[in-house]
């Protein structure tokens, strides 16, 4: 388990229960294995783990802040501090989302291997695992992306105060343009594509081939990697962290070799 959601791996039985097994046989839709598939539990109080298998699960988590209450498959969860969800495999739907705007509970999600779906709008981290994965993180204060293995398409939506993002090994898009803060981004191994803020930003490219676009604000890029990388540094004093040579390189003020 990730060291970040670590204080959640003590469980006591869960609240909710199976409910006991009808007289006579029945059949259930498809769409309903996701009440089966998907448990929940309360290590620490106030901590509670979601944990998925490894079909494809949906897992769609309503979060009250004003009343410190999450609500999954129709059960409302009571005194809530954290929420860590732990998909597994499959490809999978994960979203975790405040109907009231941010407040003191915060939430670690680990997609797990397969190609998954996943977004949060509050405080909080989201590691996408293997595969190709959609990631959406908005309004999140010292927020986290971490796409790791897979050519993943990451978003960066509104006040992600000090968030930091790292696409991880795989041919990455990451796109940060409509962030109201500037951010560090990190595309890390692959040939990634990065959209910066209209902020100041600081994007590594990584190993491989890179675009990297900064927008408006001031800048720093670094791309003195050893590839031919492609800079566009957009309005703003830019300076860009360069190999002897390099790729195109638009609008940047300064190059430092």
């Amino acid at each position: 388990m990730h060291p970040h959601i670590a204080a959640t791996t003590a469980t006591r039985p869960s609240a909710k229960r199976r409910p006991a097994a009808a007289s006579s046989f029945e059949i259930e839709s498809l769409e309903n294995r996701k009440l089966f598939a998907v448990t929940v539990s309360e290590g620490f109080p106030g901590f509670f783990e979601v944990v998925g298998d490894d079909a494809a699960d949906n897992i769609s988590i309503s979060v009250s802040m004003r009343d410190h209450t999450f609500t999954l498959d129709g059960t409302t969860y009571a005194d809530v501090s954290y929420i860590s969800v732990q998909a597994n495999g499959g490809n999978d739907v994960i979203d975790v989302n405040s109907v009231d705007g941010r407040g003191d509970i915060g939430a670690g999600i680990l997609g797990g291997d397969g190609m998954d779906s996943i977004s949060l709008n509050f405080d909080g981290a989201i590691w996408g695992g293997e595969n190709d994965d959609f990631i959406n993180l908005t309004d999140s204060f010292y927020g986290q992306v971490l796409g790791e293995g897979g050519s993943d398409e990451i978003y960066v939506k509104g006040a992600c105060v000090s968030a930091d993002i790292e696409g991880g090994d795989g041919n990455d898009f990451i796109d940060c343009s409509n962030s109201t803060l500037g951010l560090a981004i990190f595309g890390d191994a692959g040939n990634d594509t990065i959209y910066g803020s209209e902020f100041d930003d600081q994007i590594y490219g990584g190993a491989g081939r890179d675009i990297m676009i900064g927008g408006s604000g001031n800048d720093d890029f670094y791309s003195n990697d050893g590839e031919l990388d492609s800079i566009v540094g957009g309005n703003g004093w830019d300076i860009l962290h360069a190999d002897s040579k390099e790729g195109l390189v638009i609008g940047v003020e300064e190059i430092v070799v």
